[in-house]
């Protein structure tokens, strides 16, 4: 059975770049699995693939929501790419829409198909999400498409979503060379005291 899988990879991996892209770009949660300390912070990019590079298909706007719990993690901020255009020189749209277990977020290219084809590799991250880590568990980062994907002219591409997973530690609070010095008098006295106790005996 093993076997038969492994062929089956190496013959994905073969095919030519329209077949894959036939099966559907990839949308993915990167890096899919991270530890984080609790209080500290946790960043994914969401990264798209299987596009053209510098050539049909490029990708012309996406609808997506990253779904995680709220119990492990607190939404900050999203920090869009510019592959679709600089929103500064008012060559895309986008917008985030926080909720407590979610987060909204799309891209719409103003660009003309053949300028968005000319910036455009195959693959690129499309957004980065920050969270607060507030307290220890774990949680997948899950990909739901609010919309199909669109080309560069508008028209819906196919589309393979690959989740992520974070898990938040608690670490173990460190004690200053005061404070274990502190620590290694107090038990330094206990020990003795109950030495004298024995001898007393």
């Amino acid at each position: 059975m093993k076997f038969i899988f492994c062929r089956i990879i190496v013959c994905l991996a073969v095919l030519p770049l329209s077949f894959v892209q036939a099966l559907g770009q990839r949308l993915e949660v990167v890096p899919s699995t991270q530890t984080a300390p609790s209080g500290g912070a946790v960043s994914v990019d969401v990264a798209v693939s299987a596009l053209g590079d510098a050539a049909a298909p490029s990708l012309g706007a996406f609808d997506l929501a990253l779904c995680f719990d709220p119990a492990v993690l607190s939404f900050q901020s999203v920090r869009f790419g510019a592959l679709l255009g600089d929103e500064a020189a008012s060559e895309a749209v986008t917008g985030v829409f926080p909720f407590n277990s979610h987060l909204d977020a799309f891209e719409v290219s103003l660009l003309l198909p053949v300028e968005l084809i000319a910036i455009q590799p195959a693959s690129f991250t499309l957004f980065t999400a920050t969270f607060a880590a507030t307290s220890a568990g774990s949680t997948p980062i899950e990909l739901v498409l609010n919309a199909p994907l669109s080309d560069e002219n508008g028209d819906p591409l196919p589309a393979i979503l690959a989740d992520g997973d974070v898990a938040v530690v608690q670490l173990v609070p460190m004690l200053s060379p005061w404070g274990a010095a502190i620590l290694c008098s107090a038990l330094m006295g206990i020990a003795i005291l109950r030495l004298g106790r024995l001898a007393a005996k």
